[in-house]
């Protein structure tokens, strides 16, 4: 099976959604010793929001200790590490998804996904020690082109 479908497979049960890939350079500066690919494990529409509510204490588990909760095992499963945007210290997520081709500035600063537009969320990087590839959707065009100046 293509490593691609098999991210796709361990994550879909929790609504999580392999949105981008990128190959490590030195300048990104990601702390994982010897990583070579990266993968930005995300979601869009309500699926991971209906497994939070289902599987979580309301009085007790965030959003971060249950998608920590979920991905460690799966990061574990993959050879992979994980990383998470809540991390401290903070990391540069936003960087490192539009490297991963999952999202372009907007004048505004927020990342915009080609696809999915503002409706997406980041969870994690799946740091791995061997190159990975994804089929990404296309994202040459830079979705606030079409905007209006007002």
């Amino acid at each position: 099976m293509p490593e691609k479908s098999i991210i796709e497979e361990k994550c879909a049960p929790y609504g999580f959604k392999a949105l981008g890939v990128f190959t490590i350079e030195a300048e990104d500066k990601v702390p994982v010793k010897g990583g070579v690919s990266a993968v930005l494990i995300g979601n869009y529409g309500g699926e991971m929001f209906d497994r939070y509510a289902s599987e979580r204490d309301p009085l007790t588990q965030t959003m971060d200790e249950w998608t920590q909760q979920v991905i460690d095992p799966l990061a574990k499963e993959l050879n992979a590490t994980a990383l998470y945007p809540f991390s401290k210290p903070a990391l540069p997520f936003q960087k490192w998804a539009r490297r991963a081709k999952a999202g372009r500035q907007s004048p505004l600063g927020l990342n915009i996904h080609p696809v999915y537009g503002m409706w997406h969320g980041y969870r994690a990087f799946l740091i791995f020690d061997r190159q990975v590839t994804l089929d990404v959707p296309p994202g040459d065009e830079h979705p606030c082109f079409g905007c209006e100046d007002t």
